[in-house]
């Protein structure tokens, strides 16, 4: 990556109204945030859902977009997220990145050569497997599973175990946990959370997670002529890569190396923003 695009990626806006005034820009519209990219104003994250005057006005002078789409997207659905964002950008013109494209490009991963690269992105809503060589996409395979189903998981057992009402943070504490924690009943009395306890509750959905990676690499490996998983680690992307029991299993599971980028919740807008960067100086690009 060159070091003009890490300064741009780093730069962090006071509000959202900095990300004004750019030629081409970067959208990485998740289900619970929307993250945009600018050249001037680096990242900034919106919740959603917002209205498409509210998205709208926050680049009322971006000319185009680049925007990520699931590697196992239908064509009437790549079609009909590439007219969402025309309108949401006033009618600019929109280029689709492959997701697991922008991910493995935010994440530093040469993915030009004939080596597959196995890259899990673990978001809220569901997750997506995809291996990835000679600079596309080989295979992906996704996995209705995703960080609310395993916070979910994690909340169900501590109100039936511990008879405890958590909130989201409280699960998010127990799953990147790796000593233990507290959870505090009232403000006298606490419980202390040993991680081991939640393996049991934990595997029915990391063990959906895993299957998702092992039938991806497994027809890979077909398409490929060679086992993928013998050859490649798994990065691990999104907020699930924060949580240890999740790349613990998928390691003892798989067999191989499984590692995340410094900042996996960012890697996808990252890799868009590199994209976008150049293609702001290709104009053929969006001749097409």
């Amino acid at each position: 990556m060159r070091r003009g695009n890490r300064d741009a990626l780093q730069a962090q806006p006071t509000s959202p109204a900095a990300c004004r005034r750019t030629d081409v820009i970067g959208i990485d519209a998740g289900a619970s945030t929307i993250r945009l990219w600018t050249r001037a104003a680096g990242i900034t994250e919106l919740a959603t859902p917002l209205t498409a005057a509210e998205v709208g006005n926050e680049r009322s002078d971006a000319t185009a977009a680049v925007v990520d789409a699931p590697a196992h997207a239908t064509v009437h659905g790549r079609r009909r997220l590439e007219a969402a964002t025309a309108s949401l950008n006033r009618g600019a013109p929109v280029l689709l990145m492959e997701a697991p494209l922008a991910a493995a490009a935010g994440a530093d991963l040469d993915i030009t050569g004939t080596s597959p690269w196995v890259v899990l992105d673990v978001g809220v809503p569901g997750s997506e497997a995809s291996v990835l060589a000679d600079g596309r996409v080989i295979d992906a395979v996704s996995c209705p599973v995703g960080c609310r189903e395993i916070e979910r998981t994690v909340l169900s057992y501590l109100y039936r175990r511990h008879d405890v009402l958590a909130g989201p943070l409280a699960a998010w504490r127990a799953l990147r946990s790796t000593s233990g924690f507290d959870i505090a009943h009232d403000t006298r009395t606490h419980t202390r959370i040993n991680p081991d306890e939640l393996t049991a509750d934990l595997y029915r959905p990391i063990s959906a997670v895993v299957g998702a990676v092992r039938t991806v690499s497994q027809r890979a490996s077909v398409r490929m002529g060679k086992e993928v998983l013998d050859t490649t680690n798994v990065v691990v992307v999104g907020g699930g890569a924060f949580f240890p029991p999740l790349r613990a299993a998928l390691q003892e599971e798989l067999a191989t190396a499984v590692t995340a980028p410094v900042d996996p919740r960012h890697a996808i807008i990252r890799g868009l923003a590199l994209f976008a960067a150049e293609a702001a100086r290709v104009p053929q690009l969006w001749d097409a």
